[in-house]
C-alpha cells in the first residue's frame, strides 16, 4: 500500500507536466491541532499542538476547478491528563503526551468560486512512520516509550478546507482531517481528528 501511494503521487506529477502553464507547485507547512475521537474512546484526551510540512502540486483543470496533491510530514497525537481529588482539590497526578508521525498524501478537488478564495475536499492516504510517548507523574518522574497498540498500516481520511491566496505567491489555508480507519489495532471506533492551519508559497 505504501508503494501504491508513492507511485500514484509520482504518476500525478508526471502526468501534470504536460500542463505546465496550469500547474503550480511549492511548499506548505503549519500547525496541527490533533486529538482522538470516537464512541469507544474512554479517555478524557485533549488536543495536542504539533506540526506538518511538505511539498504540493496544484493542477488547474477547468478554470475554477483543479486538483491538488502533495506529500507532507505530519505529526499527530493527543494529550491525556489524569486528575485526582487531593484535599478537596483536583490536581494533576499524571500527564501523558502521545505523538504519531505520518506522511500524508492528499488528493483534493479544489473549487474557486471567487478570486483568491477556494474550497477543497477529498481523500487522504497517510503512511505510518513511528510513534512515541512521554508520561510525567506528580513527582516529576518521566517515562518514555512507544505505543505498541497503534495501527501501523496506512490510514485513510477525508479532508475538507479552504484556501486564500495572498500577494507574491503566498497563501494561507485551514483544513480538517477525519480518519476513516481505527487508530488502534483492536479495531475500536477511535479515529484521528486533526485541524490544520497552514501557510505556503507557490514557486
Amino acid at each position: 500500500m505504501k508503494r501504491l501511494a508513492i507511485i500514484f503521487l509520482f504518476v500525478t506529477i508526471g502526468y501534470s507536466s504536460s500542463y505546465a502553464g496550469l500547474v503550480n507547485y511549492g511548499v506548505k507547512g503549519g500547525i496541527n491541532f490533533s486529538n482522538l475521537i470516537g464512541n469507544e474512546w474512554m479517555v478524557q484526551s485533549y488536543y495536542k499542538t504539533t506540526f506538518h510540512g511538505g511539498l504540493f502540486l496544484d493542477v488547474s483543470l477547468l478554470g475554477i476547478v483543479g486538483v491538488e496533491t502533495g506529500a507532507y510530514y505530519s505529526r499527530k497525537g493527543y494529550v491525556d491528563i489524569t486528575k485526582a481529588e487531593i484535599g478537596g482539590v483536583f490536581e494533576t497526578i499524571q500527564e501523558s503526551d502521545y505523538s504519531y508521525d505520518y506522511i500524508d498524501i492528499p488528493v483534493l478537488l479544489r473549487v474557486k468560486p471567487i478570486p483568491f478564495v477556494s474550497f477543497f475536499a477529498g481523500p487522504q492516504a497517510s503512511i505510518y512512520l513511528t510513534n512515541n510517548y512521554k508520561v510525567i507523574d506528580q513527582d516529576g518522574n518521566i517515562t518514555k516509550g512507544k505505543d505498541e497498540d497503534v495501527m501501523t498500516s496506512p490510514d485513510f481520511a477525508l479532508v475538507i478546507g479552504t484556501h486564500t491566496n495572498l500577494p507574491f505567491g503566498a497563501f494561507i489555508s485551514a483544513s480538517y482531517d477525519y480518519s476513516l480507519l481505527p487508530y488502534k489495532a483492536d479495531n475500536k471506533k477511535i479515529h484521528n481528528s486533526v485541524i490544520k492551519i497552514s501557510v505556503g508559497y507557490k514557486f
